[in-house]
């Protein structure tokens, strides 16, 4: 038995042995009123069939016989017997209704043959008694023939029948009641284990994990879910432990130069240049706002809001707008000859993000040209930024995705930026169902970002 929506075992247990028991017993009790009627219904019909001979013996000799004749016959039957004529007065009877009035008035039914039980037999026994009625046409009009017996032993049977019916119902039902409980516990027991573990998880141990049954049915499914749901957590919690980390570690560079610049001209004051200085503290608060704005940014993406901005966007204008920018504060050369059109469809301001991060990244490295190129082939549209600096170890090239992510050659954080602009990147490109990967540009290196043609994103960045 496979029970969910579980509150407590008891609670499921009752319910569910309540819903058994008043099903079995809905059920037994419709059998039994069934069968009850069945035998009932045979019963009578087996004393009708003895009625109905003994009706059709006495129909024949009223036919074809005198009246001493039927009535001396009538008088040694075994049944009760009479015989009523046109008149309905009754002319012939068994010995042991002489002098009684008819069984059944002469005017119940009409003319119809058949059979009929009287809620007491006129014999003065207080049972129940069995009457078949037959017509008999003679030249002087129509006869009555009326046969009875009593059927108390036939209502006692089925009385008692119907007793045992019920009784085995309710032992039925109970032994059924008592097999639901035991099996509805048996198949709860893991619930309870899940839930007692659960309960001894605190948030500082959400690397551990539920029992998982070996069954593959809804149980071992809510467990299997619940494990996969604590692994996410984990791996939240991790995220913002990493998070946090790295942010108060990359934080404190910048606020550490400023400070420690703003006291040095403090301490000397008369001689300090106060020009400098204020260039060096602005210099340092741009690298922290543009810091505190990329770990924003990174949040947003990695925590995956509901809101997405869906729509069509041309990858090559993005491209030639982060480009425009770049030719005013840069000297290096961007080519963009291999630029083709190439149209997908996801979050404009987190894919011009993407190209402005890739674009800044190849321009930091580069010793003096960068290439853009797009390219579609089939489902795929590709964008390629190479630069022809310094090329990236392949051992390395997976590391440079991670948050505050710098390499030794050449790639020290004088050459600038918060080391968050190529996780940025992944970030983005997984939200768009891309792929990313670093290639040997020979020289130099080339970021290859292969997107579908219609992506459907999972962010918004604002």
């Amino acid at each position: 038995m496979k029970v969910l929506n579980v509150r407590t075992r008891w609670g499921v247990t009752g319910r569910a042995v309540a819903a058994a028991m008043t099903i079995v017993a809905l059920a037994l009790g419709v059998s039994a009123v069934v069968v009850a009627q069945l035998v009932s219904h045979f019963e009578l019909r087996s004393v009708d069939h003895t009625l109905t001979l003994e009706a059709n013996t006495i129909s024949s000799l009223v036919r074809s016989h005198t009246i001493a004749e039927v009535r001396s016959f009538a008088t040694s039957s075994a049944e009760a017997v009479q015989v009523m004529d046109p008149s309905g007065r009754v002319v012939a009877s068994s010995a042991d209704l002489v002098g009684e009035g008819p069984l059944v008035a002469t005017s119940a039914g009409g003319h119809t043959a058949g059979s009929v039980t009287l809620p007491s037999s006129p014999l003065g026994s207080g049972e129940p008694f069995r009457v078949r009625r037959e017509f008999v046409s003679r030249p002087d009009g129509t006869w009555i023939v009326l046969t009875g017996e009593s059927i108390g032993s036939v209502v006692s049977a089925i009385r008692d029948f119907s007793a045992g019916l019920l009784l085995t119902d309710l032992a039925i039902t109970l032994i059924v009641g008592l097999l639901v409980a035991a099996l509805t516990r048996r198949a709860l027991r893991p619930v309870a284990m899940m839930r007692a573990r659960v309960d001894s998880i605190a948030t500082s141990a959400v690397h551990q994990r539920v029992p998982e049954p070996t069954t593959h049915d809804e149980i071992g499914h809510l467990a299997r879910t619940m494990n996969a749901m604590l692994a996410r957590l984990e791996g939240a919690e991790q995220r913002q432990r990493r998070f946090i980390s790295d942010a108060s570690h990359e934080l404190k560079s910048p606020l550490a130069a400023a400070t420690t610049e703003l006291s040095v001209a403090t301490a000397h004051a008369n001689t300090a240049n106060w020009t400098e200085v204020a260039t060096s503290v602005l210099g340092d608060l741009e690298h922290l706002r543009a810091l505190v704005e990329d770990l924003l940014v990174l949040a947003r993406i990695e925590e995956s809001p509901s809101t997405t901005a869906e729509s069509e966007v041309d990858l090559d204008e993005l491209v030639r707008e982060e480009v425009i920018r770049l030719r005013r504060i840069s000297n290096v050369r961007i080519d963009l000859s291999d630029l083709s059109g190439g149209r997908i469809h996801g979050d404009r301001t987190a894919l011009r993000r993407l190209v402005r991060n890739l674009l800044d990244n190849a321009l930091a490295h580069a010793h003096s040209l960068v290439r853009v190129a797009i390219k579609t082939q089939r489902d795929v549209v590709e964008l390629d930024v190479t630069n022809d600096g310094p090329s990236i170890d392949p051992a390395q090239r997976q590391l440079i995705f991670e948050r505050f992510a710098r390499l030794d050659s050449g790639r020290s954080r004088e050459i600038g930026g918060s080391g968050l602009g190529l996780a940025i990147v992944a970030a983005v490109a997984t939200a768009h169902h891309a792929n990313v990967e670093v290639r040997d540009a020979h020289p130099g290196t080339t970021f290859v970002v292969a997107f579908p043609h219609h992506t459907t994103s999972s962010l918004e960045v604002n």
